[in-house]
Order: structure tokens, then sequence, then C-alpha cells
């Protein structure tokens, strides 16, 4: 049997219909009341586990559990004639997410580079790119706190409706924002030039782009230790007649190499 993988588009896609079950509550509950949108809403969620395994031959954790979820939560809320418990569904999905985020945000796990690779295979990324993977994982970490706890407080104090835009809507205007924020702030940055920093008695270095153009400068505390910025350097290696490499001592009043 053949297994077809999800793609990038793929997963946003079925990210989004997976909250199909939160609208059609939605709409049963207004038409024909609590315990047929409790059903409807069950019955969404199980329609879209079998979707996804029909169209990708396999079984996705994530979607295996949001389904359970779905059915737990749903079925306690009916049988204590509460939707509450259906409700609190999508915050407890998001707040996994918060776990997961804050473990690469603030750990030396690099959880979400090591999900990446489930999805979307093996991924070059420089020592700068992973720095800069853990800077967003951050933001995103007391962004989606906030934002799980929004839905949670809907759950219990404002309307389906509100509660639905915020489980749902919301939460893809809050990641576009972010993207774009960063896309613009990392195309600023590239095309900004170097502010080198005032010391008069330290070394300085060009600073060049990939196709080797000089596009500024920087002192070697700058330099050294930050993969973005790239100097022309060139390295000598000396070996004896017995093929024994000469280091070089470094001077105890320099905190940097050589």
């Amino acid at each position: 049997m053949s297994i077809n993988r999800p793609n990038r588009n793929e997963i946003l896609k079925n990210f989004a219909i997976g909250l199909v079950p939160l609208f059609a509550f939605i709409l049963a509950d207004e038409l024909y009341g609590t315990k047929a949108g409790l059903l409807v809403g069950i019955l969404s969620g199980v329609v879209y586990a079998l979707y996804y395994y029909i169209r990708f031959r396999q079984i996705e954790k994530f979607v295996l559990f949001d389904t359970l979820l779905i059915i737990v939560l749903g079925g306690i809320s009916l049988l204590l004639n509460d939707e509450i418990f259906f409700k609190l569904k999508p915050g407890l999905v998001e707040l996994i997410l918060v776990l997961l985020v804050g473990i690469h945000a603030f750990s030396d796990k690099p959880i979400l580079s090591l999900m990446s690779k489930r999805y979307m295979g093996e991924i070059a990324m420089n020592p700068a790119q992973a720095g800069l993977l853990k800077k967003l994982s951050r933001l995103l970490f007391f962004v989606l706190l906030l934002h799980t706890g929004l839905i949670i407080y809907s759950a219990w104090f404002w309307s389906k409706e509100v509660w639905a835009f915020i489980s749902g809507g919301l939460f893809y205007i809050i990641f576009a924002l972010i993207f774009i924020g960063q896309w613009i702030y990392l195309r600023w940055k590239k095309h900004s030039p170097v502010q080198p920093r005032t010391n008069s008695g330290e070394e300085w270095f060009d600073i060049v782009d990939e196709h080797g153009k000089i596009v500024g400068r920087a002192p070697r505390s700058e330099v050294h230790g930050n993969p973005q910025l790239l100097h022309p350097t060139v390295h000598l290696h000396i070996f004896n007649r017995r093929g024994q490499i000469f280091l070089q001592k470094r001077s105890d009043k320099k905190d940097l190499n050589p």
C-alpha cells in the first residue's frame, strides 16, 4: 500500500479543515439546539479523521488525538448537557502546542526542528537560522499562551460566535501578523548597513555578501561568533617534517582568538 505524505500546503489545509467541527457545532446549535450541535461537532471530527486516513493512507497521531479529544469532551458535554467541555477542546490542544514551543524556546532541545523533519524532511539549518527560530519560538510561546487564555476565557464568558472566532480565525490572523512582521524585519536587516561600534583598540573586518562583495565593516567582537557577518579570511596551517601541526598560543590579554 502506497503512503502519501502531506506537504506543507496540505498541512496548512488540513489544519484549517480541522476547525470545521467548531463551526459545524455553532451552525447546528443555532438551528437545532445544543445537543444537535454537539452531535454534529463530534460527527464532523470523525469524518475529518476518516478523510485524512483515506487521503494519505496513514493515521496521523495529531489528527487521531484531536478526534479522540472531540469525542471525549463532546461526549461529556452531551452526558452533562453542558457545552463547556466541547468548547474547551481548542484551548487544550493549543496548550499542548504552547508546551512544545516552550521546550524549544527555553531549553536546549530543538523540538520544533525535530518535528518539522517529520513533515518536511531534512532541512539544512545553519546556526544563525537555528538562533532565529529559537528567538521566534520565544515570541510564539507568549503569544500562544495569551491566545490559549483567550480561548478558555471566551468559552466560559463570551458568546459562541466570539469563541469560534478566537479559536479559529484569530489564530490565523495572529500567525499571519507574526510572520509578515518577521519577513519585514529580515528584509530590513538584510539591506541595512552594518553599524560599527566605536572601539579604538579593536581590529576591524570588511563584511561581504555571499558573492564576496563588500557591504560594510564591523569590529572583531561583532564578527566572531556571528555566522550572519561574513568576512574574508585566510587560514594558514604550518606542519613540521613529522606531520605535526603548529598551534598558535593566544595572548592572555585577548578574549577572542587568535
